[in-house]
Order: structure tokens, then C-alpha cells, then sequence
């Protein structure tokens, strides 16, 4: 470092001067300048561009812990102390969180259910347990509201429904599209804040149906509810935080992509033991796309997506479901890049409310 700052700055000062303050000789500065890189500092180098590059490939949102991991599942055995120097030398850093706020509104007279879950994240099998909460994101034409599932086992968001109105429908609706996704068995423990949306009779009647058992956590007592608290923070923090929307269908199509195609599929999970929650068994499933040809006005709800193509087609992306719509349609099992592919590149995006308010095409 003392040689460093000399060859720095030998075009203000001359060379003898900086070697007899900082403790030198000149000929050990003269060796050094000739000295080609030693086998440490080329291995630094070559580190810093990897930990890097992982760094700006999940936009800045990796730490030291989860660089350590991917590393060493590139076969690139590196310790936590070096990945440290490496992020203090390039001055990079993860993303912070910013200040918790209250938003749910307990305040109402519907039943509220027990807390089943009490606190027992671990241990489950697939679909047997379900996390679930509302949060608020900002836009430039006003609030959107995220209604989510996870899925205790995997760590994976099975379900989520995204709407300009915060009632009961927002979160029926993303408990409709988890079933459909992942079709539980009887019994599933549904667990949630005791907000009024969850305690709503719709919502309660949904999940009866669906033969689920709904747990509420305890009264101001966001732990109870930690890891879909934690999801959002993740959400928020790593991606809404970083961005500006300047309408909710721009927001709606962000947050769609980074939660199918980034959080269920490329980040690392600490809970999981750092793997990817579409990887762990009995987490798989397939969306479809479900063509479906008419003219004039199409009723959409905010969980879907609506595109024209020539000749008045409109094509519905959504995830497997048996609902019918009408004889005249195609069906074509497709991956998940291919359906995100698919919206990015329409141009015209047509979305409607819950309650199924017709947009003109």
C-alpha cells in the first residue's frame, strides 16, 4: 500500500522524499515498480471480478453469506474472510432495509381463528403450511396492493394477487391461484394476520371449501408471522426499493418477474440450507397458457395480464386451472421464461379492477 501511494503521487512529490516518511528505501520502491504481480495478488484480482460480477447479477442484493455459497457452488472454493476483503476492496455493499411500519387494521368485530401454527415454521412438508399477508406498494398513479402466499417447506411464493383496492377479493384471489398452482390436500394449515380481508366470511368460505384450516397470529404481533414479514422485507428492500412506477401495470409486471423468475428460481434461501425453492421435491408445477378467441370486450381481473394480437385475440396468461372457457381454445404447456418473454414483448397492456370491469381493446 506504502509503494502505492508513492507511484501515486511521484508526479507531486519526489520519489526519495514519500520513501523517507513512510519508512522505505527507494530501491525496495524501484524493485516493486518492476516486480510483476505475485500469485496472491492475481488470485485477488481474479476474485474480485466473480465476487463482483455475482454482486451486479442479483443487483446488489447478495451479501458476503449468499457469495460465499454461490461461489462455492461454482466450484470456486473461497472463504467468508476473503469474499470480506474482496467486498471492502471494491467498496460494494448489500442493499438496507428500510423502517418497519404497521399496516394491518385488526380493528373489526369478524371472528378471528386461533394460532395454529404458533410459531412452528420448520419442519413441514410441502403444501401442508401457508404463510400470507398484504403489503402496499407505491406507484405513480397511487397504491397497489400485494396479497401473497409462501409455502413454509420451500420457501416459495405459490400464490399472489395484485389490485388498486385492499378488500377480501384481493386476498381470495391469490388463495384461488395457489390452489390451482399447487392443488393441497385436505387439511392444509392457512395461517395469516387477523386483518379484516382474512377474517372476511368470502375468505373464510373459500378456504372451507378448498378444506383448509385457517390460523391467525396474535393480536400486534408481527412474529407470529415472520416469514411472509420477511419475504416482503426481501421484496422491498431488493427490488421495489430500487425502482420507480410510474403506473401500476408497470409495477404489476416488475414484481411479477422478480418473484417467478428471481425469487422462486435463482436466489439462494438460508432457511432451505442456500438451494432454490423450485428445486426442493414435490415444488414443481407447470403454468399454461390458455388462448381463448373473441372480439370486443374483455373482463379481466388484476391477477392476469391481457395482450391483442391480430385479429382481435386475446391471450390469458395464467396457471393451471380447470375452469372452462368455452370450447373454441388451445392450450400449450410452456415454461416459465417463455411466459415472462411473452409479456415483456407486447407493447399494449390492458388490466381491469377484481370486480371485473370490462377495458376496451
Amino acid at each position: 500500500m506504502r509503494y502505492a501511494w508513492i507511484d501515486d503521487h511521484r508526479d507531486q512529490y519526489s520519489v526519495t522524499r514519500p520513501c523517507q516518511i513512510l519508512g522505505v528505501s527507494r530501491s525496495g520502491y524501484c524493485q516493486w515498480r518492476v516486480r510483476p504481480p505475485s500469485a496472491r495478488a492475481q488470485a485477488n484480482a481474479v476474485l474480485d471480478a466473480e465476487v463482483a460480477a455475482i454482486h451486479r447479477t442479483h443487483r446488489g442484493t447478495y451479501g458476503r453469506p449468499r457469495i460465499v455459497r454461490q461461489l462455492r457452488a461454482q466450484g470456486r472454493a473461497a472463504s467468508e474472510e476473503r469474499v470480506r476483503r474482496s467486498l471492502q476492496r471494491q467498496g460494494l455493499h448489500p442493499v438496507y432495509r428500510r423502517a418497519w411500519r404497521v399496516t394491518t387494521d385488526s380493528t373489526h368485530c369478524l371472528p378471528v381463528a386461533p394460532n395454529l401454527l404458533d410459531r412452528r415454521f420448520d419442519g413441514w412438508q410441502p403444501d401442508r403450511a401457508w404463510v400470507s399477508d398484504i403489503t402496499f406498494v407505491r406507484t405513480g398513479e397511487g397504491w397497489l396492493y400485494l396479497a401473497a402466499i409462501l409455502d413454509l417447506a420451500s420457501r416459495r411464493v405459490v400464490g399472489w394477487s395484485m389490485s388498486e383496492r385492499i378488500d377480501a377479493e384481493l386476498v381470495c384471489q391469490a388463495l384461488r391461484s395457489a390452489c390451482w398452482r399447487r392443488k393441497p390436500a385436505p387439511g392444509l394449515l392457512l395461517h395469516s394476520d387477523r386483518g379484516s380481508q382474512y377474517a372476511s366470511w368470502s375468505y373464510r368460505k373459500l378456504a372451507a371449501g378448498f378444506k383448509a384450516m385457517i390460523s391467525m397470529s396474535r393480536r400486534a404481533n408481527a412474529w407470529d408471522n415472520a416469514p411472509m414479514e420477511s419475504f416482503f422485507k426481501t421484496l422491498k428492500v431488493e427490488r421495489i426499493y430500487q425502482v420507480h412506477y410510474e403506473t401500476r401495470a408497470q409495477a404489476r409486471l416488475d414484481i411479477v418477474d422478480w418473484i417467478e423468475g428471481y425469487y422462486n428460481r435463482e436466489r439462494l434461501h438460508t432457511s432451505i440450507g442456500f438451494s432454490y425453492p423450485c428445486r426442493l421435491r414435490g415444488c414443481v408445477d407447470r403454468c399454461m397458457i390458455c388462448c381463448t378467441w373473441k372480439r370486443g370486450r374483455v373482463i379481466m381481473d388484476t391477477n392476469h395480464v391481457t395482450r391483442v394480437n391480430a385479429g382481435c385475440a386475446s391471450t390469458r396468461i395464467q396457471d393451471e386451472v380447470g375452469r372452462s372457457y368455452g370450447q373454441r381454445r388451445r392450450r400449450a404447456d410452456v415454461g416459465l421464461q417463455a411466459v415472462l418473454d411473452l409479456i415483456r414483448a407486447r407493447t399494449e397492456v390492458v388490466t381491469a379492477s377484481a370486480r371485473g370491469r370490462g377495458c376496451q381493446l
